[in-house]
């Protein structure tokens, strides 16, 4: 009798598993793609702050804002 219970256990952990992980693939996949958008993003916006700086003190050389013309 527990032979055929840890069987039974066995074959629904196999079946639950194989179920589950497609779906864990997907997910993960999903995560991965939005991780990779943001950070994206994050590069575009670093880019930008760091040529508006730029811009900004070439236009005028004495500020020493801390962020880009006008900001804040």
């Amino acid at each position: 009798m527990c032979v055929e219970l840890c069987e039974k256990v066995q074959q629904n952990d196999e079946q639950l598993t194989n179920q589950l992980l497609p779906v864990v693939k997907q997910r993960l996949d999903a995560a991965t793609q939005a991780l990779s958008d943001c950070l994206q993003v994050k590069d575009v916006a670093v880019h930008w702050y760091l040529s508006s700086v730029l811009t900004c003190s070439l236009q005028s050389p004495l500020s020493r804002l801390p962020t880009p013309c006008g900001i804040l």
